[in-house]
């Protein structure tokens, strides 16, 4: 996975915007899972929260570094 970078006129704020949503989303989808007992499910999404973080950090410490 590369480093998120930022699509056309996208500001690093929306950047970070949408680096949380996914987050949110992710998070989400396991809990659900999780309360199905969809254990595969669930597994591919603790996988697409676990990019969304590392995407996220990566966003933030770019900000951090400005």
């Amino acid at each position: 996975m590369g480093e998120p970078q930022l699509g056309p006129n996208q500001t690093a704020h929306e950047a970070l915007r949408e680096g949380a949503r996914q987050v949110v989303e992710a998070h989400d989808a396991v809990t659900a899972a999780v309360a199905r007992e969809a254990v595969d499910e669930a597994i591919e999404a603790e996988k697409r929260l676990e990019s969304a973080v590392e995407r996220l950090r990566v966003l933030l410490a770019k900000g951090e570094g400005a």
